[in-house]
């Protein structure tokens, strides 16, 4: 029941009903070029005991598109439902000869970060880049400086600051939508992430604040996302 709770708070300020999941589902791309299908999934699970959210991340190239650049990312975090902080996170990551594997658990008793290598203290609430993707359709319409997060990923935590840079229609598969572009920006004028690459989301401006495309500089080009199909149940 306490569970049951937390989510319909959670998807009251969404601003939708109770929902036990939402899967998006992607195409993915570079330009002209389809390469394969994402897809982010959140559902409600339990982790010591307590409710949490569940958020399921996976990439894949098709076939034609793995002759030249094999992509199998799989990516699950577990995260607090009030606020999206991270709890626990698995990766799997394949992309062309980039190979790694990422396992951590966030201790909030005693503020530490754990791995199969080391043991982290940490001063401040840590992020995924996925659930911050969460955490700012919350945000999206309170203030055109969304806010500072401290970003953990494969070992590494940076503090990053998101704004709204822009606003613009674009047409995706799933329909036509007047869009928010938010960019992420680092403190220390470094990548935000591997292989130098920045990214940008355009986040629909109705009520359910969908990122309905998302972009991201890679090795080998621009990867773009953009929303095929949204599943609730």
């Amino acid at each position: 029941m306490i569970g049951f709770l937390i989510f319909l708070i959670c998807s009251n300020l969404f601003g939708f009903s109770f929902k036990t999941s939402e899967k998006l589902i992607y195409s993915a791309g570079f330009r002209f070029f389809s390469a394969g299908e994402a897809s982010i999934e959140l559902t409600i699970d339990t982790l010591l005991n307590d409710t949490v959210f569940k958020i399921q991340a996976n990439t894949k190239t098709n076939p034609f598109f793995d002759r030249f650049y094999k992509i199998r990312d799989k990516v699950t975090i577990w995260v607090d439902p009030l606020n999206y902080e991270l709890l626990k996170v698995d990766k799997n990551l394949l992309q062309g000869k980039y190979r790694r594997k990422h396992n951590a658990i966030i201790n909030h008793q005693d503020s530490t970060i754990i791995t199969t290598e080391t043991i982290k203290k940490i001063q401040f609430p840590v992020f995924d880049p996925i659930s911050v993707i969460y955490l700012l359709r919350l945000k999206i319409r309170e203030i055109k400086q969304l806010g500072e997060f401290h970003i953990y990923d494969l070992g590494k935590s940076r503090k990053v600051l998101f704004n709204i840079t822009g606003k613009e229609t674009v047409e995706v598969p799933y329909g036509v939508f007047s869009c928010f572009i938010v960019e992420p920006i680092s403190n220390d004028n470094k990548a935000l992430l591997k292989n130098k690459g920045q990214m940008k989301i355009w986040y629909s401006d109705e009520n359910f604040s969908l990122p309905v495309r998302i972009e991201q500089v890679t090795n080998i080009g621009i990867m773009i996302m953009e929303l095929q199909k949204v599943i609730r149940s």
